[in-house]
Parts: structure tokens; C-alpha cells; sequence
């Protein structure tokens, strides 16, 4: 294992146990994990009362659209109830409109809506 991989692992635990906390004080929303048989995988996924929320976790400073490929892939395959929105969260400082519903957000985002 790489650092990057260490350092990658350590921020996506970091972002889930914040994650949780804020998912802890809304007792009607849940946090989930997905990932297929052809390794496809999401980090996070909180249902809200109001939506889905996909979101992965990005050590980089930057965000690609490739970045959000399999949180596409998740909203043109799964059937949700509510509307998906496609999140990136990374180590840069801007947030940044991809496409309709898909934004990569800075992680220090999560303690602004605190």
C-alpha cells in the first residue's frame, strides 16, 4: 500500500465519521456504503427526508468529471424515490458545478453547515 493510498484511506474515514456525526443529529436520515460485483463503488450515500446524496472522497486538490463516474452511474441505473445529487468532496477550496446535481465541494464544507 502507497501513501497516497494510506493518506486516501485516512481521509475517507475522517470524512465518514463527520459525516455520521451530522447524519446522528437527523434521526430520520441514513448513511450507507455501495459497492457491486464489478467494483463499482460509492463512499457515502445519506438519504435525507428531501434527497440522495452520492458522495466520494478525493485526497486531490482537484476534481475530473471522471471523478463522478460511478456516482453516474448510480443515478442512471438505481431506482430512487428522490432526487440524486452527485458529490465530490476533495482538498481543494472552491466549489464547483459539474453538471446538474453533481458538485465537487471542498471538504472543509462539512463543519460550515454546522
Amino acid at each position: 500500500m502507497d501513501d497516497n493510498d494510506k493518506s486516501g484511506k485516512l481521509i475517507e474515514t475522517f470524512v465518514y465519521n463527520q459525516i455520521a456525526a451530522i447524519t446522528d443529529l437527523h434521526r430520520q436520515w441514513e448513511i450507507f456504503h455501495y459497492r457491486d460485483a464489478k467494483q463499482r463503488k460509492i463512499d457515502l450515500i445519506v438519504k435525507t427526508l428531501e434527497c440522495v446524496f452520492g458522495i466520494e472522497v478525493k485526497t486531490g486538490r482537484t476534481v475530473k468529471s471522471e471523478d463522478f463516474k460511478h456516482l453516474k452511474w448510480f443515478k442512471n441505473n438505481m431506482e430512487l424515490d428522490k432526487p440524486f445529487i452527485r458529490v465530490v468532496l476533495y482538498t481543494g477550496g472552491a466549489v464547483s458545478p459539474f453538471s446538474d446535481s453533481a458538485y465537487a465541494v471542498p471538504i472543509s464544507a462539512l463543519w460550515q453547515s454546522l
